[in-house]
């Protein structure tokens, strides 16, 4: 019987015999500085295609070794696109009338955090105009709003004319200072009268305490 023997950088190995060794194997190097060091290009033929939001890519460090590399909160996977939040592929739509106000003063309901629903594989996560309906029969105040990533636009539209929305700025009724909503100008709220809307960027890196903020760019109504 011929014993076969694999020579790879200074490790020599036996083949066709089943047991564990530690150790590096270059090639095209004799001496590895990895558990697989490869002097050359490298070439993979078939690569499986999945579907999945849970997917890591590789990159090279500084000592050309493999390792997985972050995306950042403003990149996804949609069927294995790679595509930066935020996308408008869709409208999105918000139903307060289910919601359950924190506090409620006469005719109007406060909501310290709205929850538009942004989050990856959420409803909205898309969507960067998103409709309030089914409030008509209170007004509302909205202290903060949750989901926010470096970059990502969200208009709200409001689509009662018979009632009022306003969004409190830097609200002290919110703990998380990243959710609160905040305008270079002094003021503490922007109302909308009927309907109309209230356009919105998210910077990571806003307020006082570089925690972040929702900033209004724009409001209509």
């Amino acid at each position: 019987m011929m014993i076969s023997y694999l020579r790879i950088g200074f490790q020599v190995f036996l083949l066709n015999t089943c047991f564990l060794l530690n150790a590096q194997v270059g090639i095209n190097t004799q001496n590895p500085q990895a558990t697989l060091d490869v002097n050359g290009t490298a070439r993979v033929t078939v690569l499986p295609v999945e579907s999945t939001s849970n997917i890591t890519v590789t990159g090279l460090t500084g000592g050309e070794q493999l390792n997985l590399t972050e995306l950042g909160a403003n990149i996804i996977f949609v069927n294995n696109e790679a595509v930066i939040r935020p996308v408008s592929r869709t409208t999105g739509q918000i139903d307060l009338g289910i919601i359950t106000p924190d506090a409620t003063n006469g005719n109007t309901r406060s909501i310290h955090v709205l929850d538009p629903q942004l989050g990856e594989g959420e409803a909205n996560d898309l969507a960067t105009f998103v409709t309030c309906v089914n409030y008509a029969g209170a007004n509302y105040e909205i202290g903060g709003i949750k989901g926010g990533t470096e970059g990502r636009r969200l208009t709200l539209f409001f689509s009662d004319s018979s009632k009022n929305v306003s969004l409190m700025l830097e609200s002290t009724t919110v703990p998380d200072a990243s959710q609160r909503i905040t305008f270079p100008v002094s003021k503490p709220f922007f109302g909308i009268s009927g309907t109309g809307s209230i356009e919105l960027v998210y910077d990571a890196d806003a307020g006082a305490d570089g925690a972040g903020r929702w900033l209004v760019l724009k409001v209509q109504g």
